[in-house]
């Protein structure tokens, strides 16, 4: 198999998770771990898009540069974090280490050994902040993260409704990269219900019918390839 198909592989793994899922209203969720100085934090967050480049995919989220949690990633450049996304229907886990970058129209941080050129930089921005929505571009604009929801500041439906569409980039507008380095894709054995003569109508026997399966993509930043092998659960 050669490098582009391995590459393409986990990322066509999770691509179609997330279509066979999407009847889930959080399908498009994951857990990121991180550290807050000593302590470990998780948080759920909403994934955007990818971003293809040639030997990897990047996967995105967006962030308030104003909040808490931007500061705090600021400090974990230089740390590999983890990214724990469950799918229930189709029964699939996927641990991704990765190296984060952040983007902002402003500035772009990051300690990847293949960063983004600067022209790439603003078409991610561009396309990434046309995907959210209008009431997620407003809360760029307006809505102060992690501090107190003072009740006249409360917007009704028809308020969100109306408000008018903010067109241009806000300046808090943040892209969170997750540059992959490693994804262990396991494979839970689906439950399987069969018939049975011997029992009354309507009626089933619960029979596992396949055994867990597990495989760990790695990638390899000098040689710019992944390799997969497959291992014991």
């Amino acid at each position: 198999m050669n490098p582009e198909n391995i590459e393409n592989l986990w990322r066509k793994s999770l691509n179609k998770s997330i279509i066979n899922n999407r009847q889930l209203e959080f399908h498009g969720y994951f857990n990121f771990a991180f550290l807050n100085k000593t302590n470990p934090e998780i948080e759920l967050v909403k994934f955007t898009e990818f971003i293809d480049f040639p030997n990897n995919s990047f996967l995105t989220s967006t962030i308030d540069q104003r909040s808490k949690n931007f500061q705090i990633l600021k400090e974990n450049l230089n740390n590999l974090l983890e990214i724990c996304w469950f799918f229930a229907l189709s029964r699939e886990k996927f641990k991704i280490k990765v190296r984060i970058s952040l983007l902002n129209k402003d500035f772009y941080l990051n300690n990847s050994k293949n960063p983004i050129d600067s022209s790439k930089q603003k078409e991610i921005l561009k396309m990434i902040w046309e995907k959210i929505n209008k009431e997620e571009k407003n809360e760029f604009h307006n809505k102060l993260p992690d501090s107190k929801t003072i009740e006249k500041e409360q917007l009704t439906d028809m308020d969100r409704f109306n408000s008018p569409d903010k067109i241009e980039i806000s300046e808090n507008f943040t892209i969170i990269l997750y540059e992959p380095l490693e994804v262990e894709h396991s494979i839970f054995p689906m439950p399987q219900v069969v018939a049975d003569a011997r029992h009354t109508k309507f009626e089933s026997l619960f029979q596992p019918y396949k055994v867990q399966r597990k495989y760990v993509h790695s990638f390899n930043e000098e040689k710019q390839v992944w390799s997969i092998c497959a291992i014991n659960p």
